[in-house]
C-alpha cells in the first residue's frame, strides 16, 4: 500500500517484464500466473545486495535484509533504475 501507481507498475515490470497484471481472477487462472518471493542465494552482506527477478517466472529474489526500511529502499531503487531485462544494462549499481 506504500507504493504509488507508478511504483506498482515499475514493480510488475521489474518482476515480470509486463506493463500490468491480468485484469481478473479468471485471467490469472487461465494464464496460470502466480507471483513468488524467493530467498536470494547471493553471498555477502544482504544489506548491500539489490533484489533480483526471474521475469519469465514472475519471481522476486530478496536478500535477508536487516530491516523493512532497507528492503523498501533497495526494492524502490531496483524498480526505479532498471530499464531493461538484460542484467548487464540499464542499471547503475554504484548508487
Amino acid at each position: 500500500e506504500e507504493f504509488n501507481q507508478e511504483h506498482r507498475r515499475d514493480f510488475v515490470r521489474f518482476c515480470w517484464a509486463q506493463e500490468r497484471l491480468p485484469a481478473s481472477d479468471a485471467e490469472f487462472e487461465r494464464t496460470k500466473t502466480r507471483f513468488q518471493i524467493k530467498a536470494s542465494v547471493r553471498s555477502g552482506n544482504p544489506d548491500s545486495i539489490l533484489p533480483t527477478a526471474d521475469t519469465c517466472f514472475f519471481n522476486l529474489s530478496l536478500p535477508a535484509y536487516s530491516s523493512y526500511e532497507i528492503m523498501k529502499t533497495k526494492v524502490l531503487y531496483a524498480i526505479e533504475q532498471v530499464t531493461t531485462m538484460d542484467k548487464d544494462e540499464g542499471m547503475d549499481v554504484e548508487g
